[in-house]
């Protein structure tokens, strides 16, 4: 069942990052297709190809740090259950020390 969840994380994140890309190519293209400008509009599509570039940089950034997370998360998940057991154990094991010591 776990083996799934990793699969099916991968196949998501796979998708998600092929979509980036995908959306990335075509506004490269446009940038390497647009006709000569004026200096006034060549200044104002500066600007707007660097708000689309900051857009497409946050995008990557916040894609990748959520699958850095998840990735986290699963791999860390059966550390983190053993801890929380051996946590509980060694309450159990001090109360009942506690109680034969009184």
């Amino acid at each position: 069942m776990r083996q799934r969840w990793k699969r099916r994380l991968c196949v998501l994140l796979g998708t998600l990052f092929l979509l980036g890309s995908l959306w990335t190519i075509p506004a490269a293209a446009a940038e390497t297709a647009a006709p000569q400008t004026t200096a006034a509009e060549s200044q104002s599509s500066d600007n707007a190809k660097d708000s689309g570039k900051t857009k497409q940089i946050v995008i990557v950034l916040v894609v990748f740090t959520v699958s850095c997370g998840v990735t986290a998360f699963l791999v860390m998940q059966p550390s983190l259950k053993k801890l929380k057991a051996a946590k509980e154990q060694a309450k159990t094991v001090s109360a009942e020390q506690t109680k034969k010591d009184h």
